[in-house]
């Protein structure tokens, strides 16, 4: 089991809900079935002792990790003081030492049950099951931040369980009489208390939380998102979340997990920024995380992810590669001292620039999106990853074309290109199937304004014919 701390109350999960595994755990009455048909029916109860909270310390921090390494502390979980203050040491580099300040389990006031039970939990008691089997089937195959299928009955947080909730219902018939307003109040003062001393299911539960439908949350939705990034981005600072765990004395399939969540909040932290016009949070060079690869989506023992995520992996993984080449564009175009940087540039240093992050994304499209494309899958989940790669293409060009005003040659070439990517954009939406479309709607509704909103602002900068000309022929979405 992972060394993470957590308290939960328990709950017993329906075979297919991919559960992360939590901390110390006692198994009581009975032993936990491997069989995915008997796991629906076997109640096991589990008594969760409360771990000792843990937090990060950076390398400028005022514990001075340089000096730490030098004192003789225990590994993680050896400590039987449970009332004073201890480090733990992670990681064996000497050039870059990794400790987790470890605080007393007495000092901690803010997990899940020292507040009351959500009465979400009451409302969807009937439905649970419902929700969790929707949560399996619909939602995790397209973004599968929990890792690989587990077939045992397993125990997750009320914040964890909310998030779980509030994205399955609009796929959850015998749910539909539950207020989703209740979990959205439950959860925007938990995960507040819980992220002063978070664990990695706190960070997951935020995460799915901020995936929740724009139409829940109002006009103003994605604009409040930009908050609740700040607290994820702080929680993942706090568990150390950017420091790569490849030589740490834990488990593989920790390693895996935070190398998701990590990749998760990148990617999640950088498309708020372009949306919304705000500064990343995140710094790149605060970061050594290796890149995604299938094996993190799998069980310890494999090398390749679950069947029925293969390609949701395959998307995630590529929206990750996909998100460097966009925080490379922010932070070259959309800074600041970028901009002035780039004023300050001839044209064929600009031109050399542009050159640059075009070979990015053409790789980028050929090694990841064009396989994607041609290997569908049912639901499809791909939809979101084409219109990110316009949305990137889109953003590169509309950065480029009012710094060009003086630069002629170069601003035909940007307008013709540009006029290229908002057809494809254009064709895309015209011709989506039925499938494709109601995915794209129901599954990434926050992130469908962001191409929208960035096409219009492209039409208008290069002179082309707006989006709703009645000249051109409309096509409705075909069905499959």
């Amino acid at each position: 089991m992972r060394g993470i701390p957590c308290v939960v109350e328990g709950a017993v999960l329906p075979e297919g809900l991919p559960i992360a595994e939590l901390g110390h755990s006692v198994e009581n009455t009975q032993t936990l079935t491997q069989e995915p048909h008997d796991s629906l029916q076997t109640s096991t109860t589990r008594t969760f002792v409360l771990a000792r909270p843990e937090q990060y310390v950076g390398l400028s921090s005022d514990l001075d990790p340089f000096i730490l390494r030098h004192h003789n502390w225990p590994i993680a979980g050896a400590c039987d003081d449970q009332n004073g203050w201890s480090c733990y040491r992670r990681g064996k580099d000497p050039l870059n030492p990794v400790h987790f300040e470890v605080f007393p389990a007495g000092n901690v006031e803010t997990f899940s049950s020292h507040y009351l039970e959500s009465l979400a939990e009451e409302a969807v008691r009937p439905s649970q099951e419902d929700l969790f089997q929707a949560y399996a089937r619909h939602i995790h195959p397209a973004y599968p931040l929990l890792g690989p299928h587990e077939a045992v009955v397993s125990c997750v947080s009320s914040t964890l369980r909310t998030s779980i909730y509030f994205l399955a219902h609009s796929f959850c018939s015998s749910a539909q009489s539950i207020d989703p307003r209740l979990y959205e109040d439950f959860n925007s003062r938990a995960l507040l208390l819980e992220a002063r001393f978070a664990t990695l299911e706190t960070v997951e539960a935020a995460l799915l939380f901020v995936q929740r439908h724009a139409y829940f949350s109002g006009l103003l939705g994605m604009h409040s998102n930009h908050i609740e990034i700040a607290n994820i981005t702080a929680m993942s600072n706090d568990l150390g979340l950017n420091v790569d765990p490849q030589d740490w004395e834990i488990s593989e399939a920790e390693k895996r997990r935070r190398r998701r969540i990590w990749w998760a909040i990148y990617i999640q932290d950088k498309w708020s920024a372009l949306a919304l016009g705000r500064p990343s949070f995140l710094n790149d060079d605060q970061a050594n995380v290796r890149m995604l690869r299938a094996s993190d989506f799998a069980f310890d023992e494999c090398q390749a992810p679950p069947e029925k995520l293969r390609t949701g992996t395959e998307v995630f993984v590529a929206m990750a590669l996909l998100t460097q080449i966009l925080s490379d564009i922010l932070s070259t175009f959309y800074t600041i001292r970028g901009i002035e940087r780039c004023m300050a540039k001839s044209e064929d240093d600009l031109f050399s620039i542009c050159a640059s992050f075009e070979s990015d994304l053409d790789n980028w499209q050929e090694h990841y999106l064009n396989s994607l494309l041609n290997s569908r899958s049912f639901p499809d989940c791909t939809g979101s990853i084409e219109l990110a790669a316009y949305t990137v293409i889109i953003t590169l060009y509309r950065a480029l074309l009012p710094k060009l005003s003086r630069l002629n040659a170069l601003v035909y070439y940007i307008r013709r290109k540009a006029s290229c990517a908002v057809s494809k954009v254009v064709g895309l939406l015209e011709g989506l199937t039925l499938a494709r479309f109601r995915e794209l709607l129901q599954m990434h509704r926050n992130g469908f304004p962001v191409t929208h909103h960035a096409t219009a602002r492209l039409h208008l900068l290069t002179g082309a014919r707006p989006i709703g000309d009645e000249s051109r022929s409309e096509s409705p979405a075909t069905t499959p």
